[in-house]
């Protein structure tokens, strides 16, 4: 568990540095495992277009980032910290 933790920190704080734009992390983390939009997108059943605007930040949809989020093995909240709000 603090291993997972660590890496969760971990990612915090390059998530930080990119300015809150998690389009660059999610690209690396979807290349380190091995996964592609278009397969995110078959498995959900969701257009790959819309995933797509997800990932570049110009469409903000909970359920995709949830997606997301579940595919790459990291909380939402790593990734988009306004999620954790409300």
């Amino acid at each position: 568990m603090e291993k997972q933790n660590i890496e969760m920190g971990a990612l915090s704080l390059v998530n930080d540095s990119l300015n809150q734009n998690p389009t660059n992390l999610i690209k690396a983390l979807m290349l380190a495992r091995g996964l592609r939009q278009k397969d995110i997108a078959m498995k959900y059943e969701i257009p790959a277009s819309d995933l797509n605007r997800v990932i570049m930040g110009t469409r903000h949809t909970r359920h995709i980032r949830e997606v997301i989020a579940l595919e790459l093995k990291v909380d939402i909240k790593v990734l988009w910290p306004e999620e954790g709000e409300t």
